[in-house]
């Protein structure tokens, strides 16, 4: 466990189950699962990764920014808060650094040692003035 400031959230239910948190197999999730697999499957598909053009002219097309956590590192952050927490309850876990979502990309396609190929696609009209560009 790391001294970083958190910065993403998952939820621990009375009995232990974690909500908000990426997680393997999420196929069955559909457009609402991980940004890595979606990402994966439009390069293997296509060779091209489609990312969200940007509404704000403080973020570049691509630059909107997450703090990505994975399951795997979580388990030592629940054993701490379960010896000293108690309870079921809301919890903040992250890197303490945020990544864009072209470097997100930019890091799928030299892992399956591909040309970066993005393509900038329009945000859905409902989501544009609530969209949360930084988390």
């Amino acid at each position: 466990m790391t001294n970083h400031q958190p910065s993403s959230t998952f939820l621990v239910d009375e009995k232990g189950r974690l909500f908000f948190l990426y997680l393997p197999n999420e196929a069955h999730k559909g457009a609402q699962r991980s940004v890595v697999p979606q990402v994966f499957e439009q390069i293997e598909a296509n060779g091209v990764a489609r990312r969200f053009k940007s509404y704000r002219a403080d973020y570049p097309d691509g630059g909107q920014q997450r703090d990505f956590v994975w399951a795997g590192d979580c388990p030592d952050v629940m054993r701490w808060a379960l010896e000293h927490v108690g309870g079921s309850g809301l919890f903040n876990l992250g890197t303490g650094e945020a990544r864009s979502f072209d470097g997100l990309a930019q890091a799928v396609f030299v892992a399956l040692d591909r040309e970066v190929s993005v393509h900038y696609i329009d945000m859905p009209e409902g989501l544009q003035d609530r969209y949360q560009y930084y988390t």
